[in-house]
């Protein structure tokens, strides 16, 4: 339980609560199952304090400083964390469902298993954060930095991660659904196994992006840049990369049932072991090698095709 001598000094003021934290620089304030539903806390110093439990729901954390707090199980449902500081916070099964992060800090935080359902991220910091099995359905990612978070097993359904950096980011056997990838920065990123079936990959950089084993059915990779991308055994059924760049791509074994690579360019890609009915008109194929693939139901029309089969 709080310490109830903290929690009426916060309620007291923001003002007040600094001071304090200033003049009591070791006391490690417990809020623990504190409710602070609806509170205004703007700019309050909460560094490395116990909030686990805590009802924050609706409040305004604006500019706070959350840094290394202790936060697991919190509820901050659409609450106000507009550039609040959550670096290296652990947030486990936090639940951030609504809630507005937009340039907050979050780099290095925990929030496995939270819920971040339809929660904005826009502009924000989550370098090397840990999203592992977190819930972030329809949650607004734009702009934001996400290099090496670990997304591993996340429910991502519906997200928009429109020019979002996210280099050697983890999102394994992720569900990604429907997501929104557009122009967004995905460079060595480990997307394995990863469903991302219907998303929209619109110009994005994915150089040597682990895509194997990865379901991208029916996803829109027009104008992609997936130079030296790992797709061996990938459903690529429906996706559509025309105008991709996939020179030096493993495509062995992958499902191109009906794909369409109209003036993608494969140089030296590696498509070896499956069937070609896929559309690869005006596509050049300039060194590809096609060991054992079957080009009978593909459409070849003006593609510049490798000098032996």
């Amino acid at each position: 339980m709080a310490n109830e001598e903290h929690v009426a000094l916060l309620k007291k003021s923001v003002e007040s609560w600094n001071s304090w934290r200033e003049e009591n620089p070791d006391i490690k304030p417990d809020l623990c199952q504190a409710n602070l539903c609806k509170a205004d806390l703007a700019s309050a110093n909460l560094e490395s304090a116990n909030l686990c439990e805590v009802v924050l729901t609706s409040a305004n954390l604006k500019s706070a400083n959350l840094c290394c707090a202790q936060l697991c199980r919190a509820n901050f449902i659409q609450a106000n964390l507009l550039e609040a500081n959550l670096s290296c916070a652990h947030l486990f099964q936090a639940k951030l469902k609504m809630a507005d992060l937009s340039k907050a800090d979050l780099s290095k935080a925990n929030l496995a298993s939270a819920d971040l359902s339809e929660t904005t991220f826009r502009d924000a910091k989550l370098v090397g954060t840990n999203l592992s099995g977190a819930d972030l359905s329809a949650a607004e990612l734009m702009r934001a930095n996400l290099g090496e978070a670990n997304l591993s097993h996340a429910q991502l359904g519906g997200a928009n991660f429109t020019e979002a950096v996210l280099t050697r980011a983890n999102f394994s056997k992720t569900n990604i659904t429907q997501a929104d990838f557009s122009e967004a920065n995905l460079e060595q990123a480990d997307l394995s196994e990863a469903v991302l079936s219907g998303s929209e990959l619109r110009k994005a950089n994915l150089i040597e992006a682990d895509l194997a084993g990865a379901d991208l059915s029916r996803a829109n990779l027009t104008e992609a840049n997936l130079s030296g991308a790992d797709l061996a055994k990938a459903n690529l059924t429906g996706a559509n990369f025309s105008k991709a760049v996939l020179t030096g791509a493993n495509l062995c074994l992958a499902k191109l049932t009906g794909a369409n690579f109209s003036w993608a360019k494969l140089e030296g890609a590696i498509i070896t072991w499956t069937d070609l009915d896929a559309n690869f008109s005006h596509a050049d194929l300039t060194n590809a090698d096609l060991t054992k693939s079957h080009r009978s139901n593909g459409n070849f029309y003006q593609a510049k095709l490798p000098d032996s089969k």
